[in-house]
């Protein structure tokens, strides 16, 4: 559906003599990016109303945006099994922050884990957006100086005893560090079937 509706923009303004037969590729691309996200930012909104969990959706919602970007992690075949998987990621979410809780010490441990294992792994590219030595770098820079955010603001609401937004905080350094060991695991099986 994406892919009609961004088909009959492009179509749309070369009719009207705005872009040129030979950018269609360029702007349906562009189209089809900004109707995905606007899809999954009306979803996401839409979960975090029927949940009641507006400020929890959005502390998790950024952060784990500012991390994803840089650190990447597994990555699925299409924008359909990306939009499902991220939209029941988001309801587990914030059904665990609502309805459980966490034991300190174990919270303190997971997040020191998963934060290991993010700073170990990242970035983890996609096959489809492979980095070079350069971007790698700046990637991995970039992803820790998140971190360092991550960990600043969990140790601040873990002490002011914030502890349901310190847990939101933890829950998505774990999901974190998950998609980056599937996304690592992927590359690693395309590797070896390449070979």
């Amino acid at each position: 559906m994406n892919g009609n509706i961004s088909n009959m923009l492009t179509n749309y303004i070369i009719r009207n003599g705005n872009i040129d037969e030979e950018d269609r590729e360029i702007y349906e691309y562009g189209f089809q990016s900004a109707i995905a996200m606007i899809i999954n930012t009306v979803t996401f909104f839409l979960i975090c109303y029927i949940f009641n969990m507006f400020l929890e959706g959005v502390v998790y919602g950024i952060l784990f945006m500012i991390l994803r970007v840089y650190a990447g992690g597994v990555h699925l075949s299409s924008n359909i099994k990306c939009y499902i998987l991220s939209g029941t990621i988001l309801i587990g979410t914030l059904i665990l922050i609502k309805y459980t809780t966490m034991n300190q010490t174990l919270m303190v441990v997971f997040t020191a884990i998963a934060c290991s294992i993010i700073s170990f792994l990242s970035p983890v590219e996609d096959k489809n957006k492979p980095l070079d030595e350069v971007e790698r770098t700046e990637y991995k820079k970039r992803t820790r100086t998140a971190l360092k955010l991550d960990i600043f603001l969990f140790v601040i609401l873990f002490l002011n005893n914030h502890e349901k937004f310190a847990y939101i905080v933890s829950i998505l350094l774990v999901e974190m560090a998950v998609f980056m060991i599937l996304g690592t695991m992927k590359n690693n099986m395309i590797r070896v079937r390449a070979k």
